[in-house]
């Protein structure tokens, strides 16, 4: 979004500070992109555990994309869930 990308669900990633300073200019959207549509036929579900306050524990469910890094090779995995994933495809061009 620094670099004046669109304000909806469809073009944000949330990263902790570090992963934002190593990835946040070396991915693209279309990257984020090729690895949903790559996990689109996967129908595997994940759950992510999310902690709040040490004491609320709640199972979101969802699914692993495997980004590329472009000229690295580097992959990085990523969740989404299926809202999210969704969001990211319809907004696609």
């Amino acid at each position: 979004m620094n670099a004046g990308g669109a304000r909806h669900a469809g073009n944000i990633l949330i990263l902790c500070n570090h992963h934002h300073q190593y990835l946040g200019d070396r991915i693209s959207r279309q990257d984020v992109i090729k690895a949903l549509k790559e996990t689109a036929s996967d129908h595997t579900v994940v759950f992510k555990t999310f902690i709040h306050d040490t004491t609320i524990e709640k199972r979101v469910p969802g699914k692993v994309a495997t980004i590329t890094i472009p000229l690295q090779g580097e992959k990085i995995k990523c969740f989404f869930t299926e809202a999210h994933a969704k969001n990211w495809l319809q907004k696609a061009p």
